[in-house]
């Protein structure tokens, strides 16, 4: 399974990576220079290429099955993922988590509480929005890790002037 791009009007349509390799997820960066994806043939990592094409390079080690669906804030600087527990893992081990890393120093911080199914960053990359398995739209602050629960609800976005919508 190969990653592509295309323009909205369907019109230059790019083939970015082989065919031989076995690639999904794709998602832009914050700026659109690059996409991120998973690779699980012949590697499993989380890569990322540039939109105009060209080699990809492992950006981390991840596997799908277990650091999965990370967004990346606006600016690039943070990425926000879930860590689940790997298959087959006893269940008294680490348990599912939200996980804030600071791209370029690599550092880590798990939010409090369940793991939240990110949605989408805070223009100003200060914040996530997500939600839990409570059914509630949760908002966490990425300084200081802080989160609240705002609404009832699944899969909640941001309006351009920063009020929730959730179903």
């Amino acid at each position: 399974m190969a990653i592509f791009t295309v323009g909205s009007d369907g019109s230059d349509l790019r083939q970015l990576t082989s065919g031989r390799e076995v690639n999904h997820e794709p998602r832009w960066d914050a700026d659109g220079k690059f996409i991120y994806f998973f690779q699980t043939k012949p590697t499993q990592t989380f890569r990322r290429i540039s939109a105009d094409g060209g080699v990809s390079t492992e950006f981390r080690p991840w596997r799908w099955e277990t650091e999965n669906t990370p967004v990346f804030d606006p600016t690039g600087r943070f990425v926000a993922f879930t860590r689940q527990r790997a298959p087959g893992a006893p269940s008294g081990g680490p348990r599912d988590a939200t996980i804030i890393e600071d791209v370029q120093a690599g550092s880590q911080r798990e939010l409090p509480g369940e793991h939240m199914h990110v949605r989408q960053w805070s223009t100003d990359g200060g914040s996530i929005l997500g939600w839990r398995h409570d059914g509630k739209a949760w908002t966490c602050r990425v300084a200081d890790v802080a989160c609240r629960s705002i609404a009832d609800g699944n899969y909640p976005v941001w309006s351009q002037t920063g009020s929730v919508s959730s179903c």
